[in-house]
């Protein structure tokens, strides 16, 4: 529903919609840098940029609220058509030397992920789609999707092929750092300690301390001693998942990747009457994605429908709904550890395939393999607390029967897995729950429900003293708390500088409302700075692209006018455009043409928030560019 109104007798209409007000957000994934993507009922997948002007500020703030920033604080841009299901983002953003966040969406049975063009995600060539997403076996669906990382895992058999960078540096067992100065022959030794890259994961950084047991072992294998110089197969501790339901030939999957974010990955397979060898094939299936069935349903009245995975990444649980008795089912995966994910994408397969007899996985129905919910079950939370094994369930739909609206599930990991809790909202058992989260520092289950939010403390319930009356659809707490990071790697003599957005406003509380928007509660905030980096981390060379025009910025920092002095090998036409860190662009202007020799500019700075932004002038086909710092 929404509302508008004509002052010209229907012939134009202004909108007086704000925000989201219109839209049912039924689910929400926040970026690393505060960023949301959200899947909004008949809305498509809305995309809000990160709040850049606020820095911790009052417990609650909505997106289309009105701010220092005006609009930009609650427009969304609708990047899909349709009805808007599942949504993921990852943890893992680059901001140098690409700027990538990894986004992943559902809407009307398709899926879609993007890296993004840092812009407004209109960019087609980032995007990868439809069927073709999870190869032309599966037709996808639409309402799950589950991405789960880990930048640190201990668990998982992923190894990765790591070589030095001989222009580079490593840490010695002393903490000392060595100039490795192109000399291949160092001999590496007991906890000496490099950085290395997961090329699947946007090259994101990771350190790897050879072991004493390593060296000996590579000694024996190889014949000689460890040296820079060399090739190591080593754990990768920076892994991804991503899981959603798909359907081929009357037949129900939960689906599962290994590769989501490995953005090398293909997604057009040729055809053998396209191709002119069985060869190009070959190589083509070899470098589209792969996915493996882990649980298939032949009922056509029956489908998977939620999904949560453990932190450790080795439980899966999921929820199964009857269409025609309405009933649901909670069923859990377990195993994933055991899977070799160092062999061929074929063996892969075959372990984690639940049909497979070679599958390393093993599934179970909750209460012995016969219980029935004859509630929907709306959602799936597991406890982010270390050492708690805990799930809350949450049902939707009014029921007068008494059935439970939410449950707790103790030892939810555990080989006995037949009993629960009742734990129903006190005097509202009757009302659907949505959504449920349980808070990552007190414990604390917060649920969504057609009447506002509720919290559960442990013993009661009590009313959250926000949206009451609102229809809360969709929760999430940001449970990610990745430092920034950062690494330099080399390319021939190039100097290639990575850097990693730190998680932004890690605590924080995000609600998805029917018709209200979407809020957030920085009550548990730990780190309230803006910032993703130092923005001296983005600092790039006063002189880029052919090392000849450049920039000088004075004053810098700045507050009011800059002028630029522009360095012109060859006069042309001209355009300068200044980009903030997130990449987007905030002025853009033509500057005719430009003489060669000294030129000088003014541009006002005024409108611009408090930062550092890239200042680029293109003077005919040649590109200079400067950081520019505003007070």
């Amino acid at each position: 529903m929404a509302v508008f109104k004509t002052d010209t007798r229907f012939y134009s209409y202004e909108n007086l919609n704000r925000g989201l007000n219109i839209a049912q957000i039924s689910n929400i994934a926040v970026s690393a840098d505060g960023s949301i993507i959200s899947g909004a009922e008949g809305a498509g997948c809305p995309f809000i940029e990160s709040r850049m002007d606020h820095n911790g500020g009052s417990p609650i703030i909505s997106w289309y609220d009105y701010g220092t920033m005006g609009n930009f604080n609650h427009d969304a841009n609708i990047l899909w058509a349709g009805s808007g299901r599942g949504v993921a983002a990852s943890s893992l953003q680059q901001l140098m030397p690409q700027k990538r966040r990894n986004i992943f969406v559902t809407a009307n049975g398709t899926i879609g992920r993007s890296y993004d063009d840092y812009l407004d995600y209109t960019n087609t060539t980032t995007w990868t789609t439809g069927t073709n997403f999870v190869t032309n076996n599966y037709t996808p669906g639409v309402g799950n999707l589950l991405l789960w990382e880990n930048d640190n895992d201990s668990y998982m058999q992923d190894s990765i092929q790591v070589t030095f960078d001989l222009r580079g540096t490593y840490t010695n067992a002393n903490g000392q750092t060595v100039n490795i100065n192109q000399d291949a022959s160092i001999q590496l030794k007991h906890n000496d300690r490099a950085t290395f890259v997961s090329k699947n994961n946007n090259d994101y950084p990771f350190t790897h301390t050879f072991t004493r047991e390593f060296l000996n072992n590579y000694r024996t294998e190889k014949g000689h001693p460890a040296t820079v110089g060399d090739t190591f197969l080593i754990k990768n501790p920076v892994v991804s998942r991503l899981l959603t339901t798909a359907s081929y030939n009357n037949e129900r999957y939960v689906i599962y990747t290994w590769m989501p974010n490995d953005f090398s990955r293909v997604w057009d397979e040729v055809t053998a009457g396209e191709a002119d060898t069985i060869d190009v094939v070959h190589e083509a299936k070899e470098k589209m994605m792969k996915w493996a069935p882990l649980f298939t349903m032949t009922s056509t009245t029956e489908m998977p429908r939620c999904m949560a995975m453990t932190n450790d990444g080795r439980y899966l649980f999921f929820s199964t709904y009857h269409t025609t008795n309405h009933r649901s089912m909670l069923r859990r995966i377990k195993g994933f550890e055991n899977v070799n994910f160092n062999q061929e994408s074929k063996d892969i397969i075959k372990q984690l395939d639940g049909n497979s007899t070679d599958k390393v996985l093993t599934t179970e129905i909750f209460n012995n393999n016969s219980y029935y919910f004859t509630r929907p079950i709306s959602s799936i939370a597991i406890d982010p607390r270390a050492s708690h094994d805990r799930v809350v369930i949450t049902f939707e739909d009014f029921n007068s029967n008494g059935e439970p609206n939410v449950i707790i599930i103790d030892n939810a990991t555990s080989g006995t897995w037949n009993s629960y809790t009742d734990i129903s909202i006190t005097g509202h058992i009757n009302i659907p729950v949505y959504s449920a989260i349980i808070e990552e520092h007190t414990g604390d289950i917060y649920v969504g429900t057609s009447e506002g939010v509720f919290i559960y403390n442990g013993t009661s319930w009590r009313q959250y003293e926000h949206l009451k009356g609102v229809s809360v659809t969709s929760i999430v707490q940001q449970t990610k708390a990745l430092p920034t990071r950062k690494a330099q790697t080399h390319t021939g003599i190039e100097l290639n500088k990575l850097v990693f957005a730190k998680t932004k406003w890690p605590g924080a509380i995000y609600f998805g409302t029917y018709g209200r928007g979407i809020f957030m509660d920085t009550t548990y905030v730990t780190d309230p700075e803006n910032e993703v980096c130092d923005p001296a981390d983005l600092a790039i060379p006063t002189v880029t692209a052919n090392s000849e025009n450049s920039i000088n910025i004075y004053p810098n920092p700045v507050s009011g006018d800059a002028h630029l002095a522009i360095s012109v090998v060859e006069g042309g036409n001209s355009a300068l455009r200044i980009y903030d860190l997130n990449g987007r662009c905030v002025v853009n202007r033509n500057l005719g043409h430009m003489n060669e020799g000294e030129q000088l500019y003014t541009v006002s700075t005024d409108g611009l928030g408090k930062g550092m932004y890239l200042v680029n002038v293109t003077i005919g086909g040649r590109t200079a560019v400067a950081k520019m710092i505003v007070r």
